[in-house]
């Protein structure tokens, strides 16, 4: 299409490497033709009726995984007068997103009446009585862990006299409680609190504690989950014992309302039989920057960090595996069903 042009400013938008550039051309000459695919031209004519025709044709490339996605044009006119037609159509630039390379598998574990999700290569060892659980890296700089107790109230009135006494003999050897620190209480739900600690012996970690009351005012019952690592390791690699432990599920009959359950057929994983399930069951909140998630295909467990949250994702926001076929699967949020 020809038109008279009077100093016509042709702006060509480029995308290159993600980036939009901007080139500014002046075009002096009387006559033009402009034939494009690519450019936004914009041409006005001086006279009084000041018409304005736009014509836009945006193509941007779609990648991901080198798979290309295309789309119709977009073409925009419009007049001085006001009125504009347009037909909408536009390619979006798409960067996977996976947990591929950076998340952390958890396997399924189990021994005596304890189950917990944990990396392949930790140790997992329980008690006879099943009153008492731990996990362990290869090196034992982290490490997670489960126990439950019946607490004489004239010896400990208090839940933290004891959870300072015994906490301390479990990493310090010692009952003196001055190896051992206890932070402010946070309230959970269902009971649960938690509590961060520190060592003399350069660990450092979290415990988390409910207790649980018989009726009986000369004794009370505590079940304590612990995370915990070396000082410097606890801020980079916590995360880990702390879903490990938030993992862990084991029958015992000092609770309440278990007391009577045959703890030889019992599954650690039910809630008739090991109410405290609801700790991993309703476990929403990120975990030092990892969230635990699941794929509902095989069931292998993941800790994911959050910044390999796929926000665009094809079924919407959240964390997604490359399947071995190609494509993408999102996976489910929390510790599931192991």
């Amino acid at each position: 299409m020809k038109k008279i042009l009077t100093n016509t400013i042709i702006m060509l938008v480029v995308i290159v490497g993600g980036y939009i550039i901007y080139d500014q051309v002046i075009n002096d000459e009387t006559t033009e033709e402009q034939n494009s695919n690519s450019v936004t031209v914009e041409v006005t004519n001086g006279n009084s009726n000041a018409e304005t025709n736009s014509a836009v044709l945006i193509n941007q490339a779609v990648t991901a995984e080198n798979t290309n996605t295309n789309s119709s044009v977009q073409i925009e006119t419009g007049n001085a007068n006001g009125n504009a037609n347009t037909n909408i159509s536009q390619n979006t630039i798409v960067t996977a997103q996976t947990i591929d390379d950076s998340a952390i598998q958890l396997a399924a574990k189990q021994t005596g009446y304890c189950e917990a999700l944990a990396p392949a290569d930790w140790s997992f060892i329980s008690n006879a009585e099943s009153t008492g659980a731990d996990l362990f890296s290869p090196d034992r700089s982290l490490h997670a862990g489960w126990g439950i107790s019946a607490v004489y109230t004239s010896m400990y009135p208090e839940v933290e006299s004891f959870l300072s006494a015994w906490l301390s003999y479990a990493f310090t050897g010692s009952f003196d409680s001055s190896g051992f620190t206890l932070g402010t209480a946070q309230e959970i739900y269902e009971g649960f609190i938690q509590r961060e600690f520190t060592t003399s012996t350069g660990r450092q970690g979290i415990a988390i504690y409910k207790t649980y009351n018989f009726g009986d005012p000369t004794m009370y019952v505590v079940s304590v989950y612990m995370a915990d690592a070396v000082s410097d390791q606890w801020t980079a690699s916590g995360a880990t014992p702390f879903s490990v432990a938030l993992s862990l599920r084991c029958v015992s009959q000092l609770r309440p309302t278990t007391s009577s359950v045959d703890v030889s057929s019992s599954d650690p994983g039910s809630s008739s039989d090991n109410p405290e399930v609801s700790l991993s069951d309703r476990w929403t909140e990120a975990i030092m920057g990892y969230e635990n998630v699941y794929s509902p295909s095989t069931g292998d467990h993941y800790e994911a960090p959050l910044n390999s949250l796929w926000e665009t994702g094809p079924e919407g926001s959240g964390y997604y595996r490359t399947l071995p076929g190609g494509g993408y699967e999102k996976l489910e949020r929390g510790f599931g069903d192991y």
